[in-house]
């Protein structure tokens, strides 16, 4: 088990989100709370070369798009 104090997360913020990150070893995976306001990024899309990753919607809706195909989050 991997234990990450909140002293040791990683705080960021833009106009359009705010995060916070608590990094594992595994350079492919780390846990993160972000709360995104509006459309995020402003313009444009961003772009994970390889990630492993798990989404967890808490609220509101969205989307997102891999190789696989689209998924909805609503």
């Amino acid at each position: 088990m991997k234990v990450i104090k909140s002293d040791e997360r990683i705080v960021w913020e833009t106009k359009t989100a705010k995060g916070f990150e608590y990094p594992f070893e595994e350079k492919n995976i780390d846990c993160a709370v972000v709360e995104i306001r509006g459309r995020h990024p402003l313009s444009g899309w961003y772009r994970n070369t390889k990630v492993d990753e798990m989404i967890f919607c808490k609220e509101g809706s969205g989307e997102i798009v891999f190789s696989g195909g689209d998924s909805y989050l609503k």
